[in-house]
């Protein structure tokens, strides 16, 4: 049963961590193409901006890096977690 519970957590974990990945990404793209605010940007930036709040430090002039090192945390971050977790299970 504990083995069964982790193994939901790592999908849960790899799912989530995707789909904040791919919301990061898609709000860089749309930072690039789109100044209008549309409903889903709107949704879109409450989601991200929590996340890349704490990374605002990686600025260089008019380059935003935030994005980036955000992204590269939450690579990070989810891998060492399932990891950990995978250890648990044996």
């Amino acid at each position: 049963m504990q083995e069964q519970l982790i193994q939901y957590l790592i999908l849960f974990i790899s799912i989530f961590g995707r789909i904040l990945y791919w919301a990061i990404f898609v709000s860089i793209i749309m930072s690039w193409v789109s100044r209008k605010k549309t409903p889903f940007s709107v949704w879109l930036d409450a989601l991200v901006n929590p996340i890349l709040k704490p990374f605002r430090w990686a600025r260089m002039g008019m380059l935003d890096f935030s994005p980036v090192v955000a992204l590269i945390a939450l690579q990070f971050l989810s891998r060492w977690a399932i990891e950990l977790l995978s250890k648990q299970i044996g």
